[in-house]
């Protein structure tokens, strides 16, 4: 399977922007505090904008294929990423998954 979430450049979405390489997240230029997982579920996100990602493939790319936990941690992990970069950077899509799309 291809990983979706692989990203290695700087990547940007509105005024938010995720450095990989320096593990650094801004909004409106203002550094971020994210969790590990928060910073890899948005970097999954920003790496497929527009892309409606399940919540199997955000277990899978950020979680790790053998994750054994409650899926329903995709919700909670959403939630409070939400709650750091804005509740309308990520979208649910009801019955099919999350998508981030361009926001200003």
């Amino acid at each position: 399977m291809r990983k979706l979430c692989g990203a290695d450049r700087v990547l940007s979405c509105g005024d938010l922007v995720l450095d990989p390489v320096g593990m650094e997240v801004k909004k409106g230029g203002e550094r971020i505090a994210l969790t590990r997982t928060e910073f890899e579920l948005l970097k999954c996100f920003l790496s497929n904008q527009r892309r409606v990602l399940t919540r199997e493939i955000l277990l899978d790319s950020v979680w790790g294929m053998d994750y054994d936990g409650d899926p329903r941690a995709v919700d909670t992990a959403v939630r409070r990423l939400r709650k750091k970069i804005g509740e309308e950077a990520i979208k649910t899509r009801v019955g099919l998954g999350y998508v981030m799309e361009e926001w200003l």
